[in-house]
């Protein structure tokens, strides 16, 4: 059992570090091919959200939208054993829709991009990356604990979490995207305050 405990420690740390470096890369992909990939707007929702006549709401419902679908989609595959790769591949579209963005903001509209970048886009960024981390090392640290007791017939079963437990957890992601999304929103708001949307 210490053993079990000190494995799920390592995951959290070690793991997360792993996931970040995952978006990292994602992001260097969208930053380079952010010419081909701008037109799919069904792959990088992110590049919908700087166009200057957005309004609050919009943006608000979109980032929460994206979360949302996100968390869902990693809630879903930790609950499969072979989950895992769909969770891997989560991270990488979170991050090749951030650097999309980014980058065709700037090819668009040069050094005037800054700015938006600054107030808009990477307070999103921050709060997508933190949403995504988190519930990535939730389904991945639940799918391998279903893929152990498969291999070991049962024998981790204690070492499982709670379906209960998984359940809430996803429900505070949940609300912490919500309250990320109006952040988002507040950012945009004192974005518009200051005269510069």
């Amino acid at each position: 059992m210490k053993k079990i405990s000190i494995y799920h420690k390592h995951i959290k740390w070690t793991g997360s570090a792993i996931f970040i470096l995952i978006i990292m890369a994602g992001i260097l992909i969208g930053s380079l091919a952010d010419t081909a990939l701008s037109e799919c707007r069904w792959l990088v929702p992110f590049f919908a959200s700087f166009p200057l006549d957005f309004s609050i709401m919009s943006e608000v419902r979109r980032t929460f939208l994206f979360l949302f679908i996100f968390v869902t989609v990693s809630f879903a595959a930790g609950l499969f054993a072979i989950g895992q790769p769909l969770a891997m591949l989560q991270l990488i579209y979170c991050g090749i829709s951030i650097g999309t963005c980014t980058a065709s903001m700037y090819r668009l509209y040069g050094k005037s991009a800054l700015l938006p970048v600054l107030i808009v886009v990477l307070p999103k960024a921050a709060a997508v990356i933190t949403v995504a981390v988190l519930s990535v090392r939730e389904s991945v640290r639940n799918s391998l604990s279903l893929l152990f007791c498969f291999i070991r017939e049962g024998n981790q079963e204690n070492a499982r979490m709670s379906p209960k437990l998984y359940c809430i957890r996803y429900i505070v992601l949940i609300i912490l995207s919500l309250t990320f999304s109006v952040a988002v929103g507040a950012f945009i708001r004192l974005f518009e305050s200051i005269g510069r949307l």
